[in-house]
C-alpha cells in the first residue's frame, strides 16, 4: 500500500482508503454482519485508513484545502 500525508499533518495514511459512512447506515439500513464482512474485506484486502465522515461539506470539494 502506498502512504501519503493526513492534510497538512505528517501523519500517514495508507491509500486507498474506506469510505465507512455507508456500513453506518447512513444511506439505507446495513445489517451487522453484511457491515462486518464488508469491514473484514476491506481489512484483509489491506486498507488500513478508514474514514468514518458521514458526508462531505457540500460548499466544498473534497480535495479543496480551505
Amino acid at each position: 500500500m502506498r502512504a501519503r500525508p493526513l492534510g497538512r499533518t505528517s501523519i500517514q495514511v495508507g491509500t486507498p482508503g474506506f469510505g465507512a459512512a455507508p456500513v453506518g447506515n447512513v444511506h439505507r439500513p446495513v445489517g451487522d454482519d453484511q457491515a462486518r464482512a464488508t469491514l473484514d474485506a476491506a481489512w484483509d484486502a489491506g486498507v488500513r485508513y478508514y474514514d468514518t465522515a458521514p458526508h462531505w461539506n457540500p460548499t466544498r470539494h473534497p480535495r479543496d484545502p480551505t
